[in-house]
């Protein structure tokens, strides 16, 4: 690759893929993606490495679930109602 190349802004590179078939253009772009996913691999950390707090107690803070019964007795209350209007 050239010092000309080097230097060339998005702009330009675009106005050059432009000008290739559309088949070469569809070869550009999937040469380009393999690329940028091998890099973004390599700059990823280890899905292993990243710790994440656990899901049980997550919502601890709001108390106790409604029980089954609790939740009947309300649904009877709100659409208790309902029928009559």
């Amino acid at each position: 690759m050239n010092a000309t190349a080097e230097k060339m802004t998005v702009d330009q590179l675009f106005r050059l893929a432009q000008r290739l078939s559309p088949t070469e253009q569809a070869r550009l772009v999937v040469r380009l993606a393999a690329n940028v996913e091998s890099v973004l691999e390599q700059a990823a950390p280890n899905k292993q490495q990243v710790m994440r707090p656990p899901l049980r107690g997550l919502l601890v803070d709001l108390g106790n679930a409604p029980s089954a019964e609790e939740i009947d007795a309300v649904q009877k209350e709100m659409w208790g109602s309902f029928a009559e209007g």
